[in-house]
């Protein structure tokens, strides 16, 4: 199996120090009345005035049918056509998807880390657990614990709004946990979803005119 034979990352990861303003949100829909094309869109979000910068779509064939475990095969090749687009500087990327936080530690943050051209961190912020156990997390916002696997903390499970359903966040590549914690919390902005993530779903589930 492909997935077996790519690398895990054992990508360089940078700090929690690592300095972040830009903040460039992935993610991808299949709506059934455009299929078999896909909508992948790129939204940054500038962390100084809490505000988006530029939005970007890509309309393009879906790669592969839906196989479960197997997403990054069926997205990331759409977020790379997205990413072509993007003409701004990017600090960060998050990923609406899984990072090591995947029973083969290789989400498609994780996928779309190996295929960058440039090293940027990249941070999986999911709204599903694959893999892991944790302890009973807080309800406040911000409240956050670690996500164990097999004796390894393979992300952080983090409360981004007080009483909803926690995300799972967990680096893709480049970046270390706590950073990828505190990326993805930073750029909470009220709502579940991480403000760059929130409205690269909006952009992607927009019709296609």
């Amino acid at each position: 199996m492909i997935q077996k034979q790519l690398p895990r990352p054992a990508l360089p990861l940078t700090s929690s120090g690592h300095r972040v303003r830009f903040i460039l949100g992935l993610d991808c829909a299949f709506p059934r009345n455009i299929a078999p094309f896909a909508v992948a869109a790129a939204a940054l979000w500038d962390m100084a005035t809490k505000q988006a910068v530029r939005i970007w779509r890509h309309r393009a064939r879906t790669p592969i049918p839906y196989v479960p475990g197997l997403l990054g095969f069926r997205e990331v090749p759409l977020m790379l056509a997205v990413l072509e687009l993007v003409d701004h500087s990017v600090d960060a990327i998050l990923v609406d998807g899984q990072g090591r936080a995947h029973p083969k530690r290789l989400g498609s943050a994780s996928h779309l880390a190996l295929w960058l051209a440039e090293p940027v961190p990249v941070i999986g912020v999911a709204k599903t657990r694959l893999v892991g156990e944790f302890e009973p997390l807080l309800a406040e916002a911000g409240a956050s614990t670690p996500l164990i696997d097999r004796g390894e903390v393979i992300g952080q499970v983090l409360r981004s709004k007080g009483n909803c359903q926690p995300l799972f966040i967990s680096s893709g590549g480049y970046i270390d946990t706590d950073g990828a914690l505190a990326t993805a919390r930073d750029s909470v902005c009220g709502y579940r979803l991480p403000e760059p993530i929130r409205l690269a779903d909006q952009a992607a589930g927009q019709p296609w005119h």
